[in-house]
């Protein structure tokens, strides 16, 4: 036969122990997640409502990129001045909206603040704050450039608006959508416990195969897991996915292998698909919680420099 399989022995001291795996699955846990007292009772997403979110996203997105394109178009035209009538208004206003910003953060740490509203209400303020109040603060530079100081918080402005942007695409990937909860890690690794045990040990998986699964396994479930190591799983997964499929073309369009080892290995290779899959999405969870918690590093101090730029802006505008 072309795939030559060796069954792991469960005496082997290089096999991956049931026993030490339900051990490890009951110890170690994964990134930083949402702990629940039961996971199974969640309702089902209601498709109606997800479609009908991703079609206002999608409107306000496109409302907003029409009107930075029409301000940028008619940038030479001078409608606004950032010094009097409704430019110096629309400053006000963006200026306001983005210190407003700061109202998600207390929400979450300060404990007065605990008791107005759930807290995706103030996600979603966050975040809609966080992408008109640039708008604003665009026209009310007219999209030109001006002195040092005022050049200085809007690129500051911009960088902030941007870290936001990327960091709502992170926040995506690790929750069931923008303001659902967090997916739990232990669910993702409990799914691939479930189905590990079908396609360990077919005519795919080989010892030296279940070896490195297992490995890849440890490796996510660490807690100081770092950003480089998850890169690692994930790719780890992805090349074994991809000898194994090679392997798997190769052997059927040799013409050697009779039909009932053509159902055999397609069977196999059916199982290995959908449990490297989960395998993968375990790493992919790791690596962009990983990412999150670097991003939430970068973007709070670029929020504050935002801050600082602006009142030395508003100050400098005021005094001279």
């Amino acid at each position: 036969m072309i795939f030559e399989h060796t069954p792991v022995r469960a005496d082997s001291p290089r096999a991956p122990s049931s026993r030490a795996a339900s051990q490890a699955s009951d110890v170690k846990t994964s990134r930083p997640r949402r702990v629940t007292g039961k996971t199974a009772s969640r309702p089902k997403p209601n498709p109606f409502s997800r479609l009908s979110s991703y079609a206002g996203s999608l409107s306000f997105s496109v409302s907003i990129g029409v009107l930075l394109a029409w301000g940028w178009w008619q940038r030479d035209e001078y409608w606004f001045s950032a010094g009097d009538g409704w430019g110096y208004a629309f400053g006000i206003i963006g200026a306001s909206l983005m210190a407003l910003l700061l109202l998600y953060p207390a929400r979450k740490h300060w404990t007065p603040m605990r008791q107005f509203l759930p807290i995706r209400y103030w996600f979603q303020l966050h975040m809609l704050f966080g992408i008109i109040g640039p708008v604003f603060i665009l026209f009310h530079s007219n999209f030109h450039l001006g002195s040092l100081n005022s050049n200085i918080a809007l690129f500051s402005m911009l960088t902030v608006a941007a870290s936001g942007i990327v960091g709502r695409y992170v926040y995506r990937q690790i929750h069931r959508g923008l303001y659902g909860a967090q997916i739990e890690f232990s669910d993702l690794r409990t799914a691939y416990e479930d189905i590990r045990k079908q396609f360990v040990g077919n005519a795919l998986v080989d010892e030296k195969t279940a070896i490195r699964l297992q490995k890849i396994d440890m490796t996510l479930i660490d807690r100081s897991l770092s950003l480089r190591r998850s890169l690692w799983a994930r790719h780890a997964v992805r090349a074994m996915r991809t000898k194994v499929a090679h392997r798997l073309s190769r052997a059927l369009h040799s013409g050697s292998l009779q039909p009932d080892q053509v159902r055999v290995l397609k069977a196999s290779y059916a199982g290995w698909r959908e449990g490297t899959a989960r395998l993968e999405g375990m790493a992919r969870y790791a690596v962009f919680a990983r990412l999150l918690s670097l991003w939430h590093v970068m973007h709070l101090p670029l929020f504050f420099m935002m801050l600082v730029a602006a009142v030395v802006h508003v100050v400098v505008v005021h005094m001279y």
